[in-house]
């Protein structure tokens, strides 16, 4: 692969963020569930950065905002629940932060 470029810089540090608070989860309890979604979207964020390094912003930032809502999704019921920063405030401040960029991102790309 190329060396990552603009918008791809942001993907692949997402990817390895979920990635490692997916292995994080596990880890510390043994949390099959955090592991496969936690690599599941870092897989997709991987996905969209690769799109975006080959010239395919148009479906690489839609990519991205898929596995930015579903770690919206995922994480923001939990903050809310446990109410602790690490890991799912600030997980769910990053879904929210990424959906807001990939979308603005999106639009541009396909609008």
């Amino acid at each position: 692969m190329e060396r990552p470029t603009g918008s791809s810089h942001i993907s692949f540090t997402l990817a390895a963020i979920t990635g490692a608070a997916g292995v994080s989860g596990y880890a510390k309890s043994s949390s099959v569930p955090s592991l496969v979604a936690g690599l599941g979207i870092a897989a997709t964020f991987a996905a969209g950065g690769a799109l975006i390094n080959s010239g395919r912003s148009d479906l690489g930032h839609p990519t991205n905002l898929v596995a930015s809502l579903a770690l919206v999704a995922a994480m923001t019921p939990r903050a809310i629940r446990t109410r602790k920063l690490w890991p799912a405030g600030a997980m769910a401040l990053l879904g929210w932060a990424s959906s807001g960029y990939e979308a603005k991102k999106t639009l541009e790309w396909l609008g």
